[in-house]
């Protein structure tokens, strides 16, 4: 809706339905009449937004639905960011061309990726999120011919120098939202109300990682418009065994596609619980965002800083009573980078 999807982006359909109709039977419907014509389907009801993930002739769909009553929507979560998109293009043309903040949010997109840091369900931040954050941004630089380079600059040291106890927001209403800790630790709110934080799956551990990486983009994007740095150097890939000294991997394993599939979606569903149990045993856990799959085999890893009086058993013992939800084909392995 934004503009700015590239070749490997999700499409997020969102299907009116009527209000007589219920939505996890319309789900489930669907499910039933796709099954076969699919290369991978989902159904996933116990989320916030309950959805059906799809991949069809190659492309990942998330099917959303709102209710529609023949006259007006109801505030149903799905069609929020249809709305919020509108919203966020109203809001930047006051300050600059859309596709300049198109550029702007591309690069940013593209910046979040190669550092890691894109993904909701690992306690880093999603889309709608970081669309928000370019959007914020553009207030600060009033200028109609700037260029994108400046445009970087303006976006890293604006969230560098923010002080996250107040709420971003593009409207007075978002800034108003009263913070609720420790979930609101890097607050990014919606313009649509009820206002809500799009960056609830933030922790202490990837709070500090996205400080971090903003104020790096900010330290390597003002070297590069001295010319001292290019722009290699901002989109550096991260080499996440340098983060940690002990990695936690969960591995799953099935002969079956469509229940690796599924299984894969449950895991990233429930792996922030995991990684918020981790950081209570005072451990720093650096998510790999992503599942890294090798024929039928899922891997997840979490990188992992240990306080000198940790025990590795205990982390054992987490991960064990984390996997024994999933069934005995989950396994997972505690060790330092270089062992066998």
């Amino acid at each position: 809706r934004l503009g700015v999807e590239s070749p490997e982006s999700d499409l997020d359909i969102v299907c009116q339905i009527p209000s007589y109709l219920s939505g996890d039977n319309f789900l489930k419907n669907i499910q039933q009449r796709l099954q076969g014509l699919c290369d991978n389907i989902q159904l996933v009801l116990d989320a916030k937004v309950p959805l059906l993930r799809l991949r069809l002739e190659g492309i990942s769909l998330d099917l959303l639905y709102t209710h529609f009553d023949g006259n007006n929507n109801k505030l149903d979560m799905s069609i929020i960011g249809c709305w919020e998109a509108d919203y966020i293009k109203e809001f930047v043309t006051e300050y600059l061309p859309f596709e300049s903040f198109q550029l702007l949010l591309r690069s940013v997109k593209a910046w979040a990726k190669s550092r890691r840091i894109y993904g909701n369900s690992y306690g880093f931040i999603g889309g709608l999120s970081f669309a928000l954050l370019s959007a914020w941004s553009c207030q600060f630089y009033n200028d109609k011919n700037i260029s994108v380079d400046k445009l970087l600059l303006n976006f890293f040291q604006s969230l560098n120098r923010h002080d996250w106890k107040q709420p971003i927001s593009l409207t007075e209403a978002g800034k108003e939202y009263c913070l609720q800790l420790p979930r609101d630790l890097l607050p990014i709110i919606t313009s649509i109300e009820p206002c809500q934080n799009t960056a609830r799956n933030i922790t202490r551990s990837t709070a500090e990682i996205l400080r971090q990486e903003f104020q790096r983009g900010a330290e390597i994007t003002q070297g590069i418009i001295n010319g001292n740095l290019n722009w290699s150097t901002l989109f550096a890939s991260i080499d996440l065994q340098q983060e940690s000294d002990v990695f936690l991997e969960l591995k799953l394993v099935s002969d079956d596609n469509q229940e690796l599939e599924q299984k894969c979606g449950n895991i990233e569903a429930d792996i922030i619980g995991l990684i918020i149990q981790l950081e209570q045993n005072g451990i720093f856990v650096r998510p790999w965002t992503g599942i890294n799959r090798i024929k039928n085999t899922a891997v997840i890893t979490l990188g992992l800083n240990l306080p000198s009086d940790c025990d590795l058993n205990s982390i054992k013992n987490l991960a064990l009573e984390f996997s024994s939800q999933f069934g005995h084909d989950f396994k997972s392995k505690v060790g330092r980078w270089g062992d066998e």
